[in-house]
């Protein structure tokens, strides 16, 4: 993996547990952390290019999934928002 795909990758990590941050219960919380941290660690040795370029667009398919959940369950729960963290595209570093 080139260090421009490790540095994505790293940044999609942060990215998706800050977001877990923002779920409006510690179990959704934790279940955000529990499943980025068990996909991360399944695909740290992956070296198939195709693949990790999958990967990575599913985690960011994934991140403004959580990022919609979360503003979404605040809302019907009567939470108070976190602010929101803007789409991938618009925050992305490396696109």
């Amino acid at each position: 993996m080139s260090l421009a795909t490790s540095q994505k990758a790293l940044w999609l990590y942060r990215s998706i547990l800050r977001a877990g941050t923002k779920m409006p219960t510690d179990n959704r919380r934790e279940w955000v952390r529990a499943k980025a941290r068990s996909e991360f660690r399944r695909l740290q040795h992956e070296s198939d290019p195709e693949v990790i370029a999958f990967e990575l667009r599913l985690g960011e398919v994934h991140l403004e999934s959580i990022n919609v959940q979360a503003k979404h369950l605040n809302e019907i729960m009567g939470g108070t928002l976190i602010a929101e963290q803007p789409a991938p595209a618009e925050r992305d570093p490396f696109s």
